[in-house]
């Protein structure tokens, strides 16, 4: 199956991007028993920030074209926004005794040009703080692989019938836990009332392993499969339709911090945190219509291979099945990953003293807030992979699974 054009349209002509960051030149005074010491104008640091970018591409005739059934590309698109919010004085000032002369000194900061904005110390608002490359690394650094999610979405489109191949292929294994749940139920009773009597914790215990995968990989694929066959009961008699959708996502969450501790007897600490909310979204478009029931001999093959479940929690091999079964049974698709990233960054300061040294007089240091939203919009054309895709897909039951197996292997 060919994918439409990833690189489809032609530039939006309402393009832009703004991403101005105001510096300025730092007044920096210091004073000895009220007396001003020293005086200078060269620090240039950053006093304010905003970023509004947009970027994407039209398709020729969009309205006409769609309304006419036609299947369009998705075309890439990019927004990025941006506010940064301070509050505190203007002339930030810092005060100590030095418990050796008992002299009090005194440091004072302000913008030179007599600016009212908040003096915002060594708050970075670069854009290595606020970009889409800041965004792709912490994207990479979680592992994240969004081509997962493409593959997840033509799969969960491929495998939206009833798989009769598989449920055939383990009817007999259906009909055995038929026939052996009211003795297993007994046993489970019956040991449980040893346990009591003599604490034969271990004999339960194995049973008990027993009856969880039964649970886990009997009782509830087969309650699937029947909620399948009804699904497919009350659509037999259903209009076909010509196109379908699909979508797979996730949300995915981290913390960076670049904060600063001081030291000695006075010191100025930074605490700088950037929370990042991170949605992933693949999604697909076909001219294509799932059938109602599904035969597909290669994927039953791998699903009846002994613990083939486990390696899909790391490694995908079922979904990356039905995903290629798809791109061979269709003509045109079209697909994209979607990202959503949020990221709400804080910066505070704080002063400490330690030992004799102590604060004279009011800090203003404190008072000093920065407060950094910005949020990245992204759609992105791709194809759908056909390969296997390392994708670590663990949760707490899966570990109970996981453990319950070793337990079983080794009994």
């Amino acid at each position: 199956m060919s994918s439409l054009s990833t690189k489809a349209g032609t530039n939006n002509p309402r393009n832009f991007h703004r991403a101005p960051v105001e510096t300025g030149k730092v007044l920096s005074q210091n004073f000895i028993n009220g007396t001003l010491v020293s005086s200078s104008a060269s620090l240039i640091l950053h006093r304010d920030a905003s970023t509004e970018i947009f970027s994407g591409k039209v398709l020729k005739d969009f309205h006409k074209r769609k309304n006419s059934g036609e299947l369009l590309p998705y075309t890439s698109y990019t927004k990025l926004t941006r506010e940064v919010s301070t509050r505190g004085p203007s002339v930030a000032e810092f005060g100590f005794t030095n418990p050796n002369t008992g002299w009090v000194y005194l440091y004072r900061r302000s913008w030179a040009d007599g600016s009212h904005k908040p003096y915002i110390f060594n708050a970075e608002l670069g854009t290595d703080k606020c970009s889409i490359t800041l965004a792709d690394r912490v994207i990479s650094d979680l592992g994240i692989n969004t081509h997962v999610f493409v593959q997840q979405a033509a799969a969960r489109l491929y495998g939206r019938g009833w798989d009769g191949l598989t449920f055939a292929a383990e009817l007999h294994k259906l009909v055995r836990m038929f026939r052996q749940v009211v003795p297993q139920a007994y046993k489970l009773l019956k040991e449980a009332f040893t346990l009591y009597k003599s604490g034969a914790l271990r004999r339960l215990g194995y049973a008990s392993i027993d009856a969880w995968l039964a649970t886990r990989y009997g009782w509830r694929i087969l309650l699937y499969d029947i909620e399948d066959i009804n699904n497919l009961m009350k659509e037999i008699d259903e209009e076909q339709r010509l196109r379908s959708k699909e979508r797979a996502g996730d949300l995915f969450s981290t913390t960076l911090s670049d904060d600063i501790v001081g030291s000695g007897g006075h010191a100025i600490s930074r605490s700088d945190s950037s929370n990042f909310t991170i949605k992933v979204r693949g999604s697909i478009i076909a001219d294509f219509m799932p059938s109602k029931i599904t035969l597909n001999p290669v994927l039953t093959a791998w699903e009846l291979v002994p613990y083939s479940f486990v390696i899909d929690w790391f490694f995908n091999v079922g979904r990356a099945l039905e995903a290629m079964t798809f791109l061979t049974l269709n003509n045109r698709y079209t697909a994209a990953i979607g990202l959503d990233v949020l990221c709400e960054r804080t910066v505070r300061y704080d002063v400490s003293f330690s030992g004799n040294w102590t604060n004279a007089g009011h800090s203003t240091i404190p008072d000093i807030e920065v407060d950094d939203t910005w949020r990245l919009l992204r759609r992105k054309p791709v194809t759908v992979p056909m390969k296997p895709l390392l994708n670590i897909n663990l949760d707490a039951f899966k570990v109970m699974d996981l453990v319950a197996l070793i337990v079983k292997l080794f009994k």
